[in-house]
């Protein structure tokens, strides 16, 4: 092979090599990347399956101890109806508690005020579950089971043709009539429209947010509010990662505004949160806005170490 030959091969080699170098390391990079994406979502499907384990059958054999002290000196019994995160499907194990709506009517509990209700509740459960912790708050009385630890909120209401009516904060009346199906309608079609993946997403933000420090969470209702807002026009990709991004860094803003309360219980869902430039609200949207930034950070870095520290894994 003469000179000019070689020299000609040598050109021709170099300039293949220089087109290949950017498709292999395009390559190199595509491949590191495929594995983060696919080692991230086995992540999220394992610890969404543990959000969802709910012991179902512990939580029936509550239940029923519970209907069954509450109605020993009752003519006629007592209705208890799923609410919450529960009716809702939002429930998230180990974060939420299991609110339970205890209907009256045809008792002769239905004509007393709510404070008398839930003292009443108190006493009877105490004779019969003398070990566990049982509170009365607000709205409704609280027991922590011993046994198991799981807590569950007995809300006295007042059934409607429209809705419901539960105790006012004070104790002492029975509120207007709420509407919870209004809400959980809206949620439902939002979640539908999103290919069912709104709910999950729902779990997950709530799991982040027993996380912060107490004075910076948010309340349950109001986490599902803002998902409603975050995802009723959403076109993101509908993969867990971007949408747990997207809604986080929605919810660090959209506490700017407030929310109307569709369900008739208050004018706002987020009046916890005081007004629009209370320190509470600013302190909350700080939280969020740090959990945000950390988000991205794991992200733009690739790393499941630091995702599994965000989610607590």
């Amino acid at each position: 092979m003469g000179s000019g030959t070689t020299r000609s091969f040598k050109i021709v080699r170099t300039k293949v090599m220089q087109e290949l170098q950017p498709r292999q390391k395009s390559l190199d990079n595509f491949l590191p990347q495929k594995s983060y994406e696919t080692e991230l979502k086995t992540l999220f499907q394992k610890h969404l399956a543990q959000l969802n384990n709910r012991d179902t059958e512990q939580i029936r054999k509550h239940l029923d101890t519970i209907k069954t002290s509450l109605e020993k000196d009752l003519d006629r019994p007592l209705e208890l109806n799923y609410g919450g995160s529960l009716a809702k499907n939002t429930y998230a194990n180990g974060i939420s508690d299991i609110d339970m709506l205890v209907i009256l009517n045809a008792t002769e509990l239905a004509g007393k005020s709510p404070k008398y209700v839930m003292k009443y509740f108190k006493k009877r459960l105490i004779n019969r579950l003398p070990e566990s912790e049982i509170t009365i708050g607000k709205l409704a009385v609280t027991v922590k089971f011993k046994s198991t630890g799981n807590e569950i909120q007995l809300l006295p209401a007042l059934k409607t043709k429209d809705g419901y009516q539960i105790s006012t904060e004070n104790g002492k009346h029975w509120s207007n009539v709420i509407k919870p199906y209004k809400f959980a309608k809206k949620l439902i079609a939002v979640n539908k429209a999103q290919g069912s993946t709104v709910l999950p997403i729902i779990k997950m933000f709530k799991e982040f947010n027993s996380a912060l420090s107490p004075n910076s969470r948010l309340k349950g209702y109001h986490i599902e509010s803002l998902a409603i807002e975050a995802f009723k026009n959403y076109e993101g990709t509908k993969n867990t990662k971007d949408m747990l991004k997207h809604f986080v860094k929605f919810a660090s803003n959209a506490l700017k505004h407030q929310i109307d309360d569709v369900s008739g219980q208050s004018d706002y869902v987020d009046g916890y949160l005081g007004n629009l430039h209370s320190f509470k609200r600013r302190k909350v949207g700080l939280a969020l806005k740090n959990l945000s930034d950390k988000i991205q950070r794991a992200d733009d870095e690739g790393s499941i170490e630091k995702w599994k520290d965000i989610i607590g894994d």
